[in-house]
């Protein structure tokens, strides 16, 4: 299996514990069903080994009063919390594996908000399993706004030189249009898609390894 990195960030955006959990909710509904899969939280009881499944328990996407519960317990693990945030912690589980791990760190007055979740994928060359990974991103998106988002690997991302609070390209990148962004570095060379907020930028190659160079280029387009 490949690991498929979704990573996004979002400008500081005062947000309460309740529309946290709204926003938690619409985001897990939005997702694609998998068969076989459940959405479970971790309960931080028991043993402390990642791979104890006592220690996850299912949830209902629908139900935002439980949701707001886990949410609050899960923030309430974050050590030395010095600003006003939450931290939404789910994973897909399906039999004994994690097919998804997503950490959400949202209500942030700081720039700290920012979306990481790792999914596992068998093929990232196959036109369904791309379809699953921008799925993914259109829930994530819908649900939270971000600047930006992308999918690829930590690899590409070392690859493409990327810094610290810069916009991470990937394969395929979400770009918001509160973003500087210089369309005409990339105009007709890259496939790009329009939205009512933003721009959905593709690479050629795959997710997992997408082509370097076009990433030269969106990052000048970002002013990098």
């Amino acid at each position: 299996m490949i690991r498929i990195s979704i990573i996004g960030g979002w400008e500081p955006r005062e947000q309460s514990l309740d529309e946290v959990a709204t926003a938690t909710s619409r985001m897990l509904i939005a997702m694609p069903p998998l068969s076989g899969h459940q959405w479970v939280t971790p309960i931080y009881s028991g043993s402390d080994r990642s791979d104890d499944l006592r220690r996850f328990a299912p949830i209902d996407p629908a139900d935002v009063t439980e949701i707001a519960s886990r949410v609050a317990v899960s923030t309430a693990q974050v050590k030395n919390m010095k600003s006003p945030g939450q931290l939404v912690r789910f994973y897909r589980r399906a039999g004994d594996d994690f097919p998804m791990t997503l950490d959400v760190h949202a209500g942030y007055a700081k720039p700290r908000n920012r979306i990481v979740a790792a999914l596992k994928v068998d093929d990232p060359t196959t036109v369904e399993t791309q379809r699953l990974i921008r799925a993914h991103m259109a829930a994530f998106i819908a649900a939270w706004n971000p600047s930006w988002l992308e999918a690829g690997t930590y690899d590409f991302q070392k690859a493409q030189g990327h810094s610290h609070g810069q916009v991470i390209v990937g394969w395929d990148t979400y770009i918001s249009d509160r973003v500087a962004f210089d369309d005409t570095v990339i105009d007709g060379k890259l496939a790009t898609v329009r939205g009512a907020a933003g721009r959905y930028v593709t690479l050629d190659g795959t997710p997992a390894e997408p082509s370097l160079e076009q990433a030269q280029l969106v990052r000048k387009a970002l002013r990098y």
